[in-house]
């Protein structure tokens, strides 16, 4: 019989959820700053996040007690993130509310620019990836390209960075066996925001090599028949930003961006993007151009116009086979639904 009895609800642990929900309603209440509110949000997360908000500004209207612009903010990201097309990250990942209380993307983005991007990522990725989307790239990411070489194999997986989220919300990551090695970030946000008319463009804010991996960085680089992982990754981006339907991709310069590669001293955003036919936005970015500035064929030494047009095939052939890829496991087919 006992066996069968439901275990009862320690009182202790209710009240202690009830007091950080009347923390939360306070802040709510009296609007003193959205740091209390971020802080009493993450460790709440779905435990009745949604209704404490909506019953704690209803009466703080009641009261006639001011809620400042800063709270209604906050409020519009977590209700925008909290959507059923989205809402699995912030289970799985709830720091993500406040991520925007630091630098986020750009050094030059200020707090309404840095929130009004990570709402605008979320909805437009929200709409377009199936329903298991953010558990696939929380949990080991979504492989796109493997290739073999003598000892080891060389996958480019797609995935949610924990550790760097602030550096973009999407991840493409080179890996050796199960060591990455290489990687690339990405975000995608409203064009204003550097100063473009679109409406959304995919903004690609870190390239980074990792620390002590040379060795490897060389190898992944004669796998991938000589093309650079820093070329390899943008070609990806560029591959997934089409399946997207995203017209322009951008980049941050070397004055923008937010981290601090472990190749500081060797790598430049701002030469990189040139290299890659990239024009100067305002504020220190650059749009990537639509191919790599190679030169012409005939502009090539002919004893090496072989190896140069083997290189650019390979290049095509890889952001191809990313973006088919992409688009298979990745993207919501017209069947699937959204989760409430």
């Amino acid at each position: 019989m006992k066996a069968n009895m439901p275990e009862p609800v320690r009182v202790r642990d209710r009240k202690d959820e009830w007091r950080k929900m009347s923390k939360l309603f306070a802040c709510l209440r009296i609007g003193i700053g959205v740091v209390p509110l971020a802080k009493a949000a993450t460790k709440l997360a779905f435990r009745g996040f949604v209704r404490v908000l909506e019953q704690g500004f209803q009466r703080g209207l009641s009261l006639n007690k001011p809620v400042s612009n800063e709270v209604l903010e906050y409020i519009d990201t977590c209700v925008t993130l909290l959507a059923p097309a989205t809402r699995q990250i912030v289970h799985l990942h709830p720091q993500i509310l406040n991520v925007t209380f630091r630098s986020y993307l750009a050094r030059s983005f200020v707090k309404d620019e840095r929130q009004t991007a990570l709402k605008h990522h979320y909805a437009y990725i929200g709409l377009r990836m199936r329903s298991d989307f953010f558990r696939l790239i929380y949990r080991g990411g979504v492989e796109l390209l493997q290739r073999n070489g003598n000892y080891q194999s060389y996958q480019i997986h797609l995935k949610f960075d924990r550790n760097y989220h602030a550096e973009g919300d999407l991840t493409l990551a080179l890996s050796e066996g199960e060591t990455q090695v290489y990687c690339a970030s990405f975000s995608i946000v409203p064009g204003w925001l550097i100063g473009l008319k679109e409406e959304s463009i995919l903004l690609i804010s870190r390239i980074q090599g990792e620390k002590n991996k040379l060795h490897s960085i060389n190898n992944a680089t004669r796998v991938y028949g000589d093309v650079a992982p820093p070329f390899l990754l943008v070609d990806a981006i560029r591959a997934v930003a089409k399946e997207l339907e995203i017209r322009v991709v951008a980049g941050v310069g070397d004055e923008e961006r937010i981290g601090v590669d472990f190749d500081s001293n060797k790598f430049s955003y701002d030469t990189f993007w040139q290299t890659y036919l990239g024009s100067a936005a305002c504020n220190r970015f650059y749009v990537v151009g639509e191919s790599y500035a190679g030169k012409h064929l005939q502009q090539v030494s002919p004893r090496h116009r072989r190896r140069t047009k083997r290189k650019r095939k390979l290049r095509k052939d890889v952001a191809d086979s990313i973006g088919a890829t992409f688009a298979r496991d990745c993207l919501r087919k017209e069947e699937d639904g959204v989760d409430n």
